[in-house]
């Protein structure tokens, strides 16, 4: 059987034979810049690891960044919704329904369903903004009105696909 040239612990036809080592490889001469080489490999590749760990730190820093901004826009959100909701207002809100926000001369705000253009110019008090009641007693401005309505029913197909397809596992 001839010995392989690949070596480490090749065996011959007899077991006196046994090699540990190639021939081949026990006699290559090396290279002095080996040493230096195998410096420069490892260099290089801490290098890459380190552009790597700060490619991945930048988005997450820009996720933190983008966190922090929806938080400050929920905090904003949630204390116009207080003061809405803490506006005089002499009937039941009902949630779906647009109403008015004034602010009287001594600076204390209403809600109303009478519009500004419906006040026309005997309006007495400075309009504020118009905005809609939802469900949660949330409010969403007049101007976003459309936007939350597309994400809703967005959100809400995607539920019901879910809910198809659930629905479907139980029924077979």
């Amino acid at each position: 059987m001839e010995s392989d040239k690949g070596c480490i612990g090749n065996l011959s036809e007899s077991v006196a034979e046994f090699q540990l080592v190639c021939r081949e490889k026990v006699r290559k001469v090396y290279d002095e810049n080996d040493l230096v080489n195998l410096a420069n490999q490892i260099q290089q590749s801490d290098s890459k690891v380190k552009m790597s760990v700060n490619t991945k730190l930048q988005v997450i820093l820009e996720q933190m960044n983008n966190l922090k901004e929806q938080a400050f826009r929920i905090l904003e959100e949630a204390k116009r919704d207080t003061d809405l909701n803490h506006a005089e207002c002499n009937l039941i809100k009902k949630p779906g329904n647009i109403y008015y926000v004034y602010r009287r001369a001594d600076n204390k705000t209403f809600l109303s369903i009478v519009s500004p253009t419906e006040w026309g110019s005997s309006n007495p008090h400075k309009y504020v903004g118009a905005y809609r009641y939802e469900y949660d007693s949330s409010w969403t401005p007049i101007d976003k009105i459309s936007q939350a309505d597309e994400t809703r029913d967005k959100i809400d197909r995607i539920i019901n696909d879910k809910l198809s397809i659930t629905a479907e596992g139980f029924n077979q």
